[in-house]
């Protein structure tokens, strides 16, 4: 299993930086080694901005995820998506670090795999 299943996210932003490339590469060479794992893409935003907006976005961040999963070779059929916008926080304090955390796309696996 992978170490990181998260990646993170710039405010208002659904692109991929360096490191969350980095977090996602090493998720689907797991995923590429064992064939039989699917993976459902959590989309997550902090808490500002409307219901509507936030899931949006949550949904864009998470499909981002997915087209890159694809790019190194793991298959649609195995990669789920889902939004939850600001619902599924991690951190609940209002301020900047408690934001950045909450930006993100976790990766649940299931299926197939025995450690």
């Amino acid at each position: 299993m992978p170490q990181n299943l998260r990646v993170h996210f710039a405010f208002n932003s659904g692109a991929m930086d360096a490191q969350a490339q980095q977090i996602a590469t090493q998720n689907a060479q797991f995923m590429v080694a064992h064939p039989h794992v699917q993976v459902r893409l959590e989309g997550n935003t902090d808490d500002r901005g409307t219901q509507e907006y936030n899931l949006a976005l949550g949904e864009q961040r998470a499909e981002t995820v997915k087209q890159f999963l694809q790019s190194q070779g793991v298959s649609a059929a195995r990669i789920s998506t889902v939004s939850f916008g600001k619902d599924n926080p991690l951190c609940t304090t209002n301020d900047s670090a408690c934001w950045a955390r909450n930006r993100r796309v976790d990766f649940v696996y299931s299926g197939g795999y025995n450690g």
